[in-house]
């Protein structure tokens, strides 16, 4: 990072994550010309904000919305390599929000996602019900671990964020089944942990009355080192 440049500048002055993502978002408008993708000008204006080159933001130089969201909910970082990246993750979430909400709140238009607490035992390892049960429970709970995700409330939190935008996310509906009167789709997607790796899960969820979705489990397929 440039020592000389804007966002450096912030970082020794004691300015707050908020504060410095606010600043990116403001600085980097001349960057998003309507019609272009705001991010992708975002992202520029970011290189530009620390002096480094957006392929430093992450292995492969992009930030989706979905990422960003995985790295907000883990929580404001200490090192400084990190909290560049937070920062960005933020403007992004802010930049997709305003784009996404014009005048009404995209929450309130959000597919809802019902998930019981309890389904993070599962995840976390700690289902030792049936031979069955407890393989797949370890299953998941060392991807969890190779993510570099806590078996705990933080944990539980990040994994949220993501089952929330795996639902609100077009495109991803690999397979659909019904069994009796109830009807299912699986969605894939990839998951990004504190690690750094990343994981592919197929994830099934019941479509229920309302429009709502109900989470039922999810299966790791593959992931990245």
């Amino acid at each position: 990072m440039s020592q000389t440049s804007l966002g450096a500048s912030m970082l020794q002055s004691g300015a707050s994550p908020d504060e410095i993502a606010a600043a990116l978002v403001k600085n980097a408008q001349g960057d998003m010309p309507e019609g272009q993708d705001a991010v992708k000008g975002l992202l520029s204006a970011w290189g530009e904000f620390f002096g480094v080159p957006v392929s430093a933001l992450t292995a492969d130089g992009e930030m989706t919305p979905q990422r960003a969201a995985e790295i907000v909910a883990s929580g404001v970082p200490t090192s400084e390599a990190k909290l560049v990246q937070y920062v960005a993750a933020k403007a992004v979430l802010t930049v997709t929000k305003t784009l996404s909400t014009g005048s009404t709140n995209a929450a309130e238009n959000a597919t809802k996602t019902v998930i019981d607490s309890k389904k993070f035992d599962y995840l976390f390892g700690n289902v030792k019900s049936s031979e069955h049960n407890a393989d797949r429970s370890t299953q998941l709970a060392q991807t969890m671990n190779r993510l570099g995700l806590e078996t705990n409330e933080k944990g539980a939190s990040v994994l949220t964020e993501h089952l929330k935008q795996v639902v609100n996310t077009k495109g991803n509906v690999v397979d659909t089944y019904t069994k009796g009167n109830q009807a299912f789709e699986v969605r894939e997607s990839l998951l990004f942990g504190p690690s750094g790796k990343a994981a592919k899960l197929e994830t099934a969820f019941e479509i229920m009355p309302d429009g709502s979705r109900r989470f039922v489990t999810t299966i790791p397929k593959d992931g990245k080192k």
